[in-house]
Formats: C-alpha cells, sequence, structure tokens
C-alpha cells in the first residue's frame, strides 16, 4: 500500500514535470531553428544536451520532486527529477507507461 500513495504523491508533480519538460523543447527548438538557418553546416547534436541542462537546471530550481516517496536520498531523487525532466516529455511518458506494465 506504501508504494502505491508513492505513485499517487510522484502523479501529482507529474503535471508540473510535463508541462515543464514540453516548454523547454519548444523554447529550445525557437532558439535552434534560426541559428541552424544561419549556420546550416553546423552538426546540431550538441542540442539534446543544452535542452538536458535546461530542464535540469529549471527542475532543481522550481524544486519538482517526482521521485520523493521513491527514493530514500533527497538529493538523489531531485537529480533524477532533474534528469527525468530534461529528458524531454517522451522520456517522461516512457518511465510512467513502462511503470503500469510490472
Amino acid at each position: 500500500m506504501e508504494l502505491l500513495s508513492a505513485f499517487v504523491f510522484a502523479f501529482a508533480a507529474l503535471p508540473q514535470a510535463v508541462l515543464l519538460s514540453v516548454a523547454i523543447k519548444a523554447i529550445v527548438n525557437a532558439l535552434k531553428e534560426p541559428f541552424a538557418k544561419r549556420f546550416p553546416e553546423v552538426d546540431l547534436w550538441w542540442v539534446f544536451y543544452v535542452s538536458f541542462g535546461l530542464g535540469a537546471v529549471c527542475a532543481w530550481f522550481g524544486k519538482i520532486d517526482l521521485y520523493v516517496e521513491i527514493v530514500a536520498d533527497p538529493i538523489l531523487s531531485r537529480l533524477l527529477t532533474a534528469a527525468t525532466i530534461g529528458g524531454g516529455a517522451s522520456m517522461i511518458h516512457d518511465i510512467f507507461d513502462k511503470s503500469g506494465d510490472e
């Protein structure tokens, strides 16, 4: 029953995480398009890492914590949340979609 309460708590923060993740993706894409047009020869492999870092910073300072009831260490829990939000909305969907399969 304790695991169920942990998932209920995580789902309470989930809309914030998804909204933040989608907003960060939109901002990064809006900045990437003019850059790609101005410098078409530049490989944009690093854009994912910019998005990841921006999401991690926003999640950390926004104090969003998806794993507070699952992970005992609060710092590790916030770092995992920052990585999840920085990874994008599709990563959040994959994590919570697969958790129901087990």
